[in-house]
């Protein structure tokens, strides 16, 4: 359409657009002039007045045709604010004005943020004023143009010493005026948050209705006026020894300082100066303690504080039997606490539980869970002890299965599990390739073949040719159904040359030991005996059907092959229930892998147990079947403590030093000098402060960032958000603390990258702590209750000024339009008129 054509060509103070149509006549209508214009021009031979009146004619029609597409200019419109009412809400209360530098420089900040406002709002018609609040509604000065109301909140008349802070009356006068002046507007609100009385939720309520965003800026004074003025704890201290609590009070009361387990008082007398209180507290257990510090004066007024610190020392070990190679331990490393197995104590005030030789049954009912529900920080060793009965009789260990502890053991003692559903397998096939296999080599190719038909998807397979000529490997790989086309393909190409060498590859072979391995060792026998014994369940299979070598038959199984693999029988992918508990020694167990504590030492036998999957086997017995002797298990998952098992009976003679390498992997806080901790609460709110240490003499280097979290009995996971502050390796994060009804034992976990987590203890103080008062005097608040302001802001939609200034929504109002249809319909039939008039003079 004509109107399309004209569409966004500006005109002053807008644009051109087109609204939509008029409908079907005035096109038919323009259609129709337009071809009487034609004929005039084609038909008629009027000279200038017969071309006039054509041309007259086809503007006629062309406007027209235009105002079918409804023209009409577009008048550009700008964003604006509605105009509203600030009230800058000063709480003028002694707890907030006590210390008047930091009130004034916050009353400078909240000025800063409101000039920021109204130089958003400017030329908006906004308007501002400012109250304050004590005992009662404090008017701040008349209302003016917001861009006055910073001079007005600086202006702002302030007597120290008031008491009360009536935040309701103060919110719900400012919330009138807003209201008064129109209902657009936002509160800005200066103050710490401790009011009396509690503000109602539908004050609350009504700014949000109101859509009133109240924004809030906390400040606070740093001491109360009476009663406990200043408290301290020291940063650290040491497990067992004397911990001394200072405060400084003013006025007469009573000093309580409460740990957990242990209670003191000071009566402090009436005085007109400030008195130093000092009381004194032992600190059990490591790891994160704390002290509820109250103060109860005159009148029933009362203050309590939380302070922490950071108790170090020896990792506490409780012991259950007669463990006499705990003995040798450095006390500077472990303090020895011995148990009785019938009164036992609450194992997680303990960094690690022993138990020697005892069984679940030695133990009051319910202690297994007990064990359970302290094991993320408290780690655990079974030692099995002795031969119990007969070989063929279940051992301590399987009793120990059989309890409520059996998820978090490294081990399973029932031998059935493991055959009727065994884990996944780690299967390396070992195939001789050097040249005296010329006439038996295709039989070996076979074996391979039918070692690979046994596997399932969730095995893994490698192939490691061995002679002493270079060649390639098959890595290992999860043995889908295109893995095992693969290595039948890598075993067809597979050619022989160069001489027998096993030992090298066994040796490379050792590193894919895991808990569930299994050798395929296929050769002709044409070697000297191997130096090397493989750490895993071995099949050796002969291709000329000769015996291999010395030694080689006690790997495992040795088959025996002459001309054919038909019907040839792998024992180990069709294992028979063991009907043993315990294998009879003397023996002498081997390393696993580089680390090899408890190794150097005789046994009389051990139980036979499986490795669960995720186990880290430390030992196991030099004969196959590799049975593990000691093994660890941590929760991969859940960052904690470990479990350990040792399957024997550990004798006196182990060497102190091994034994305290295997009690520190079961640790969960195993270095309690990587961090420096620094920890402060307000209301609600836990500030923590991680400082890591590098360690003399070691390449320790200062992590670049760090991640957390805070467990606490029934809360679960809280997460740490760590941000770097200050010098390196210096890391800070806040948490807000749910209420709990009482003290609790909980975990800070630490985690730096590639190194291993921190679980270090921690208590929290039970529902109530860390509030300067319990509101029965303007003289003891001070602080802020930072929880209290947060929420008042998220609930109505503020923000916190300390970080930036409200910004208002802005509407842009519909544009303006101007329709010029009637005026090109107007002007159309004007010239269609003369038109006529010109034509019929022509005639």
């Amino acid at each position: 359409m004509p109107c399309e054509l004209i569409r966004g060509i500006a005109l002053p103070g807008g644009v051109l657009d087109c609204a939509g149509t008029l409908g079907w006549w005035p096109g038919a209508l323009a259609l129709a002039v337009l071809g009487a214009a034609l004929a005039v021009l084609g038909l008629r031979k009027g000279g200038v007045r017969g071309a006039t009146s054509a041309a007259l004619l086809g503007l006629s029609a062309l406007l027209l045709a235009l105002a079918a597409g409804q023209p009409q200019r577009v008048q550009s419109a700008q964003p604006m604010a509605a105009a509203g009412h600030v009230v800058a809400l000063v709480d003028l209360s002694d707890s907030l004005w006590r210390d008047e530098a930091v009130a004034r420089a916050a009353l400078d900040q909240l000025a800063g943020r409101a000039a920021e406002m109204a130089a958003d709002l400017e030329g908006e018609g906004w308007t501002g004023q400012v109250l304050g609040f004590a005992q009662g509604v404090v008017p701040g000065g008349a209302v003016l143009p917001l861009q006055r109301l910073p001079d007005l909140i600086r202006a702002l008349p302030v007597r120290a010493g008031q008491e009360g802070s009536r935040a309701d009356a103060g919110l719900g006068a400012a919330l009138d005026r807003i209201r008064e002046a129109g209902g657009r507007g936002a509160v800005l609100m200066l103050s710490d948050g401790r009011f009396r009385p509690e503000l109602p939720e539908s004050l609350l309520d009504r700014a949000a209705a109101a859509g009133v965003a109240i924004s809030v800026l906390p400040a606070g004074s740093r001491a109360p006026a009476q009663g406990l003025i200043a408290a301290d704890l020291g940063p650290e201290q040491q497990i067992g020894q004397e911990a001394t609590v200072r405060g400084t009070v003013l006025g007469e009361g009573t000093l309580t300082a409460e740990d957990g387990s242990v209670k003191s008082d000071a009566i402090v007398p009436n005085a007109a100066s400030l008195q130093p209180v000092r009381l004194t507290t032992r600190f059990p257990s490591r790891g994160v303690q704390h002290v509820r510090l109250g103060f109860s004066g005159a009148g029933g007024a009362e203050q309590d504080r939380v302070l922490y610190t950071l108790v170090r020392g020896p990792a506490r070990v409780l012991a259950f039997g007669p463990a006499p190679w705990l003995g040798g331990l450095d006390p500077a490393r472990f303090i020895r606490v011995d148990g009785n197995p019938g009164e036992p104590p609450d194992p997680g005030t303990f960094d690690l539980v022993v138990i020697d030789g005892l069984s679940p049954g030695d133990f009051p009912p319910g202690y297994d869970r007990s064990l359970l529900q302290v094991a993320n920080r408290t780690g655990i060793l079974l030692v099995n002890g002795p031969l119990r009965d007969a070989p063929e009789k279940p051992q301590v260990i399987g009793e120990w299965n059989a309890s409520a502890l059996s998820p978090i053991l490294p081990v399973d003692s029932d031998p059935r599990e493991f055959v009727q559903a065994p884990p996944g397998r780690d299967v390396v096939i070992l195939i001789d390739t050097s040249g005296s296999m010329v006439d038996s080599f295709g039989l070996a190719k076979a074996v391979a073949h039918a070692v690979m038909d046994q596997l399932r998807p969730q095995d893994t397979l490698a192939i490691l040719p061995f002679s002493d000529a270079p060649g390639a490997s098959f890595s290992r790989q999860p043995a889908s159904a295109a893995t095992l086309a693969q290595a039948r393909a890598f075993v067809d190409r597979l050619t022989i040359g160069g001489g027998t060498a096993p030992d090298s590859t066994l040796r490379n072979a050792a590193a894919l030991r895991t808990n569930y391995c299994a050798f395929f060792f296929i050769s002709d026998g044409g070697f000297q005996p191997p130096a090397t014994n493989p750490q895993c369940h071995t099949t050796a299979v002969s291709t000329v059907g000769e015996p291999f070598p010395r030694g080689v038959a006690a790997w495992g199984q040795e088959i025996l092959l002459r001309g054919s693999v038909s019907g040839i029988r792998l024992e180990y992918f069709e294992p028979e229930v063991r009907n043993l508990y315990w294998r009879e020694g003397p023996l002498r167990p081997i390393p696993a892998g580089a680390r090899a504590p408890l190794t150097g030492v005789g046994l009389p036998g051990l139980a036979i147990a499986y490795p669960r999957i995720d186990a880290e086997v430390i030992s196991l017995h030099l004969d196959p079947p590799p049975d593990p002797v000691l093994a660890i298990r941590r929760d991969a998952a859940v960052p904690g403590a470990g479990t350990g098992v040792f399957l024997s009976d550990l004798p006196p003679s182990a060497p102190p030093d091994e034994v305290a390498e295997v009690l520190t992997a079961l640790l969960g806080w195993s270095r309690p000098d990587r961090f420096d901790l620094r920890l402060r609460q307000e209301g609600d709110r836990l500030t923590l402060s991680a400082l890591a240490l590098a360690a003399e003499g070691l390449a320790d280097p200062l992590p670049t960032s760090l991640s957390g979290m805070l467990r606490l009995p029934g809360q679960g996971d809280q997460p740490l958000a760590f941000r770097a502050v200050g010098a390196p390796g210096r890391f800070e994060a806040a948490v807000k603390l749910r209420p709990m009804a009482e003290a609790g034992r909980g975990e800070l976990i630490l985690m730096e990258p590639g190194g291993a987590a921190q679980v270090i203890p921690i208590s929290i103080p039970g529902r109530g702590a860390g509030a300067a008062s319990s509101g029965q005097g303007e003289a003891f608040d001070f602080g802020i209750d930072a929880a209290r302001l947060r929420d008042m802001a998220q609930r109505t939609g503020g923000v916190d000024l300390t970080d930036a200034a409200p910004t208002l929504v802005r509407t842009t109002p519909p544009p303006k339009r101007d329709p010029l249809h009637p005026l090109a319909i107007a002007l159309g039939l004007m010239l269609l008129a003369a038109s006529l008039w010109i034509g019929r003079r022509t005639n």
